[in-house]
């Protein structure tokens, strides 16, 4: 599948991490960008601005293909059962701000 600005938009979220951790040293904010395909309105790449690159491909890998149409909590417990991290609550926060931002825009055909 393509992803092209054509077939997809680009949302982002954000969340401060925990103090004393690494990702609030170096970046004061953990922010997510989701590429959605605009006619399934599923997840088809994911970036967190995350210290390790494992760690973000890890996350990828567990987002994608999640709808943005279905609820949330089911991601958001997947993520809490298999990330450990001290930035785990923000990386959930930054999705759920992702998805507010998704319901608030008209997403064109």
């Amino acid at each position: 599948m393509s992803h092209t600005s054509e077939s997809c938009i680009l949302i982002g979220g954000y969340a401060q991490p925990p103090k004393e951790t690494a990702a609030n040293f170096a970046y004061s904010i953990l922010s997510c960008q989701l590429l959605i395909n605009k006619k399934s309105h599923c997840i088809v790449q994911c970036h967190f601005n995350t210290i390790s690159s494992l760690t973000s491909d890890y996350i990828n890998d567990l987002l994608f293909g999640y709808c943005f149409d279905d609820p949330l909590e089911p991601l958001l417990e997947k993520i809490q059962t298999h990330i450990h991290l001290a930035i785990t609550s923000s990386i959930v926060h930054a999705l759920r701000n992702a998805q507010e931002r998704f319901r608030q825009i008209d997403i064109p055909a």
